[in-house]
């Protein structure tokens, strides 16, 4: 055995003092409980978790023989899982003795608690993830102490985004570290205002222009309450629980509708779409002067981390983690809650107000101009043809349940196959069991059925009161449980791994495949990539349909449009994200399949259209490519040629085709079918290469990708994806060069600047190719998207665009042009039948947006088209 593994003394770790004494700082270090290498030097956080943390603390000036160090358990734990020792157990509380005395000997100034353990040593709280950044008293044994949650570096290591968290938290234990003082925040959170001193707070802030802070607690259909801040340090709350007589409440929300509507009152919020969203759906009341976003400015400085408040919180305040007191008993602690965030929304604002300076501060103000045309996408809608999802859903259902007839029969299920049969089995599964004998006909089924089963009891009667055609069998296998179910991976392993014998699929996590048996898509497609069992292809049809149903199961509001919520910076590289209405209807729009876009209609009397970028992210990799002296992809875009075609000639006709001058290619490109299915797979090839993305991903990806968008999986396997990308990188050596300069960029740096000015700092290891192939993707995704929001920027900001009312009248003035729905690439809107001149000379100059990329003004062509519905556009824009 290496000796390394061999303990020197008994499995005890005993907890560090420090050999110096005469910093400004006095921190006692506490972790949960030594590994193998501390176990073996007898010293706590020596081995990979402790080089980290010394390393990082070395940075911001705290030196580890200066501090105390010690751990919650003195003892290794088996496995390394501290789980394994009952807390209660003489591991774990000797252990706490033991740091009991030697903290009220050592007498910190400021405990840093590293992960779980210690929190809930000094708190009895969980979730690190949480507390995380808060300071806070804790409690060891009766005796207080100055404490702050931080990340333990074994997380850390294992999650490495995690390691600049750490970096703020130990800059901020040196700081606290110099007094045992614990100097909270002391906010005024004003709770019990009356009706009349409500009216008078707002009246005031109109009167004095005062920048707010609002926060609401509720949803579209009951807002509870409404906190408005005046300072970091005050708030009030408007509740409305009861609370006022009608009058009374009629006169605050008119006092709140003239503040919120005024344009003149400065307003902060977080995450102001959802706020502004319901207030304006909900409530009808507009909010105007919003002049800044939290959750928007912190994307735009850290777009990695995460954006909640209370995250925000933790990196730009002092305010401890108060998020639990939300769902409190308690109407008051809820109340002050409310105003907590309202406050703290507007301390964070102040705080990066300080820090957001030239070109970040553009972009970030590109997208505050945005909150109102998205905000507009979500409250106008689109029209839905319920109906018509309706009679596709049911066709849908119905090739569903004859496919899972299909799969039962070749999974060897039980097979009835008459009325008789399926009433027995409706009787043993569906009714309650002392019934069972009175239970001999169709019409006994739903008298006896389970309460819990009496839904699909109805359904089962109905079916077997029709024909039983395969359909209703299908159905009916589905409402008793007499089916494989393809949703069941219990089901699916058993039958594809241990009947047809097929090869075992392995989870994998974090690159690594595991142990763990998997029957996702992934690995369905890759076994019918590799053997073409039509078993499987039935198992991924079934399944694709079902998916497909749950879109078109989506709910409209009542006016029978459907509706979607958006995040501007939903993503790291800023695309668009997009998910369910607070209304309850709609889903992520940027996942409708062409074949259901048609239910998608423009207003009466409209165009609906859709302009998508031509090239997109490609013109960006161009301009890298020839910034370090490749040419060739930029001049071939600026010809009209697509490298994916090009890709396609060269197979056909070899490499010879890189000699051809682009007149013949442009030519010969022609011939190409963009609807065969290898020219799709040559497009995942070109961003994969582009991206660094190895042959096996590109593989699986174009698998993936090809289920989804077709229904039918594509199988090119890695060695074929290989030889591809070679032939890609043949014509396009810059690649290759591009990469070497991003890896450079990343070691040397850690960030990279897209075109927009923003800066994208990456947290991963700068030597892992996750990392690398993050930064391979960022700035050209981010351009796309920065490309997008111009357009619909231009869009919204173009007087001409806007048909003014009459001066007297109450009118708002219309858009001729409105934007319907935005994707990172993509913009769909409607416009006027009769202003289709106006509308197509206004889309190509709004999208005539130059990007400086890497010394190249670079234009990003669209492709578009208007039609009757978004799955029916003929008539183009360009």
């Amino acid at each position: 055995m290496n000796s390394k593994h061999q303990p020197l003394t008994k499995n005890l770790v005993p907890n560090n003092f420090p050999r110096y004494a005469n910093q400004a700082y006095r921190i006692a270090f506490i972790g949960e409980a030594p590994g193998a290498d501390e176990e073996y030097e007898g010293r706590p956080f020596v081995g990979y978790s402790g080089r980290l943390l010394w390393a990082e603390a070395a940075k911001v000036g705290i030196l580890r023989d200066a501090c105390f160090v010690g751990n919650v358990c003195q003892i290794r734990p088996p496995g390394n899982k501290i789980e394994a020792f009952n807390w209660k157990g003489e591991e774990i509380q000797n252990g706490l003795k033991q740091l009991h005395t030697d903290l009220v000997q050592f007498k910190p100034n400021l405990c840093l608690l590293l992960g779980n353990t210690p929190l809930r040593a000094f708190t009895g709280e969980s979730g690190i993830i949480n507390w995380r950044g808060s300071l806070f008293d804790g409690f060891l044994n009766g005796v207080r102490y100055k404490c702050l949650a931080t990340l333990h570096p074994a997380g850390i290591l294992r999650e490495y985004s995690g390691k600049p968290l750490l970096a703020f938290d130990l800059r901020r234990a040196k700081q606290e570290g110099a007094s045992a003082e614990l100097d909270l925040p002391n906010r005024l959170l004003i709770t019990g205002l009356s009706a009349d001193e409500i009216c008078m707070k707002l009246a005031y802030i109109r009167v004095n222009k005062t920048t707010v802070s609002i926060d609401i607690e509720g949803y579209v259909d009951g807002m509870s309450c409404i906190s408005i801040a005046t300072h970091p340090r005050e708030s009030f709350i408007i509740p409305f629980t009861n609370r006022w007589t009608e009058n009374e409440e009629m006169d605050i929300m008119m006092s709140l509708s003239r503040m919120l509507s005024d344009p003149t009152v400065p307003k902060i919020l977080q995450n102001s779409l959802y706020d502004t969203f319901v207030l304006q759906y909900g409530y009808n009341i507009p909010v105007r002067g919003v002049v800044d976003d939290t959750m928007l400015m912190h994307w735009e400085l850290f777009c990695e981390m995460k954006k909640s408040l209370a995250f925000q919180a933790s990196i730009y305040t002092r305010e401890p983690y108060w998020k639990e007191e939300r769902d409190d008993e308690d109407q008051i602690t809820r109340w002050r809650y409310c105003c907590k965030d309202s406050a703290v929304t507007y301390e964070i604002r102040d705080a990066l107000l300080k820090q957001l300076k030239g070109l970040p501060l553009e972009h970030y103000r590109l997208n505050m101009k945005l909150l109102e045309p998205t905000l507009y996408q979500e409250i106008k809608g689109i029209n839905y043809d319920s109906k018509k999802a309706r009679e596709k859903y049911n066709d849908l259902q119905t090739k569903i349940n004859r496919l899972q007839w299909a799969l039962n029969e070749i999974a060897g299920m039980p097979h009835p196959n008459c009325i008789a049969a399926w009433v027995d089995v409706c009787r043993d599964v569906l009714c309650f069991k002392r019934d069972a004998s009175f239970v001999n006909l169709t019409s006994d089924i739903i008298s006896h059925a389970k309460n819990t089963c009496l839904h699909l009891a109805v359904e089962a009667e109905r079916l077997l009161r029709e024909p039983l055609n395969l359909a209703n069998h299908g159905r009916l296998s589905v409402l008793t449980d007499h089916c494989l179910n393809v949703e069941s991976k219990n089901q699916i392993a058993d039958f594809l791994y241990r009947q047809l014998g097929l090869p075992i699929q392995y989870k994998k996590e974090h690159g690594r495949r595991t142990e763990k048996e998997t029957t996702d898509v992934l690995a369905l497609l890759t076994l019918y990539g590799k053997t073409q069992d039509p078993t499987l292809k039935l198992i991924l049809k079934i399944r694709a349909l079902r998916t497909r149903c749950e879109s078109l199961q989506a709910k409209t509001d009542d006016d029978g449009r459907i509706r979607c919520g958006y995040n501007l910076v939903g993503t790291k590289t800023g695309r668009l994200s997009c998910y369910e209405s607070p209304t309850g209807s709609g889903f992520n729009l940027q996942t409708a399949t062409k074949k259901d876009r048609d239910l998608f209609l423009p207003d009466e009397g409209y165009w609906l259209f859709q302009c998508d970028l031509s090239g997109a992210d490609g013109w960006t990799v161009a301009a890298r490519c020839k910034s370090v002296g490749d040419s060739t992809m930029l001049d071939d875009y600026l010809y009209g040629l697509k490298p994916a075609k090009i890709l396609s000639l060269i197979s056909m006709h070899g490499r010879q085709v890189n000699s051809w001058p682009r007149e013949r290619i442009k030519e010969e490109s022609k011939g190409i079918n963009q609807d065969e299915w290898m020219y799709f797979a040559r497009k995942r090839i070109q961003h994969g290469t582009n991206y660094g993305m190895k042959e096996a991903t590109m593989s699986d990806q174009i698998l993936k990708d090809s289920y989804k968008l077709f229904g039918e999986p594509v199988y090119v396997a890695p060695s074929k994806c290989l030889i591809e990308a070679g032939v890609y990188l043949s014509r396009y050596p810059g690649i290759h060069l591009w990469h070497r300069w991003i890896k450079s960029q990343l070691i040397t740096k850690g960030y990279l600047i897209s075109a927009s000015g923003h800066r994208r700092d990456f947290f991963g290891r700068r030597d892992d190719h996750k990392t690398f192939m993050e930064a391979c993707a960022e700035e050209p995704q981010h351009n796309t998207t920065y490309a997008t929001k111009l357009a619909v920027n231009a869009l919204w900001e173009d007087t001409e665009n806007y048909v003014w009312p009459l001066q007297g009248t109450n009118q708002r003035p219309t858009l001729r042009v409105a934007p319907l729905h935005t994707v990172h690439d993509a913009l769909i809107g409607q416009f006027l039948k009769s202003d289709v001149s106006f509308a197509v000379t206004k889309i190509r100059h709004w999208f005539n947006n130059p990007l400086e990329i890497a010394g190249q003004k670079i234009v990003i062509p669209f492709e578009g088209a208007y039609g009757e519905s978004w799955g029916n556009l003929k008539a183009g824009v360009i």
